[in-house]
């Protein structure tokens, strides 16, 4: 359908921003939080963990994490 085309496009988008600069936290957090509106929550949790292992320590992304794996 047309949605789904949109969401595919949508999220290719933020994959193409996270290449470009894969530390920027406000980039990761747009993703994680299109994989939680989109009902992706293992997805999220997957790019929670890949940002935390090039950014050890991120406070959001821990946060984030924690509520996730609730």
């Amino acid at each position: 359908s047309f949605f789904d085309a949109q969401i595919h496009k949508a999220e290719a988008e933020f994959q193409a921003a996270v290449k470009l600069d894969p530390k920027n936290v406000k980039i990761r957090m747009m993703l994680v939080d299109f994989f939680i509106d989109m009902k992706m929550a293992k997805r999220a949790i997957r790019e929670l963990n890949r940002f935390l292992e090039l950014v050890p320590g991120n406070g959001e992304a821990n946060k984030r994490l924690q509520r996730l794996q609730k």
